[in-house]
């Protein structure tokens, strides 16, 4: 087998609809047996070749960027429970330092200077590694109707 890495974005359900169609591809799979045995009924030679359908399988490495407003990051972070000394050493290598700059992310901000939040985000059997935070642009949106201007972030 060959696992083709790639990395993906997008929006959530299209990026399920993706893995849904991903995980559903049957390919051609050849099985050659190394003993005379037998395969439904019939007897096979030695080195004969046996074609089987295969679901291509997709195994989960995921980076995913969580969406939301710029005053409530550290709600979020704090809520995951993201501490400071909780530094996994896949997190502190030369990887992940590389892939927070090429997708143009800075560090996560220490606990201390986060404040506090009573906000609980439940994620047994998960494992967190943070990458960094990416500030999404800003634009001026005017209503076309009464002339209105509004700032926001462009989530």
């Amino acid at each position: 087998m060959s696992e083709i890495l790639f990395l993906q974005r997008g929006n959530y359900r299209a990026v399920e609809d993706f893995e849904r169609f991903l995980s559903g591809q049957l390919f051609q799979f050849t099985r050659t047996h190394k003993k005379g045995s037998k395969h439904n009924g019939k007897k096979l030679t030695k080195d004969e070749k046996i074609l089987y359908a295969l679901q291509g399988g997709l195994r989960e490495y995921k980076i995913m960027g969580y969406a939301v407003p710029k005053d409530r990051v550290n709600e979020v972070l704090n809520g995951l429970n993201i501490g400071d000394g909780e530094v996994h050493p896949w997190q502190a290598s030369v990887a992940v330092n590389s892939l927070r700059k090429m997708m143009g992310a800075e560090k996560i901000p220490k606990k201390k200077d986060r404040g506090t939040t009573n906000r609980i985000i439940p994620r047994e059997g998960v494992a967190i590694y943070m990458i960094g935070i990416k500030e999404d642009s800003e634009s001026t949106w005017k209503d076309e109707k009464t002339g209105e201007e509004f700032h926001q972030e462009n989530i």
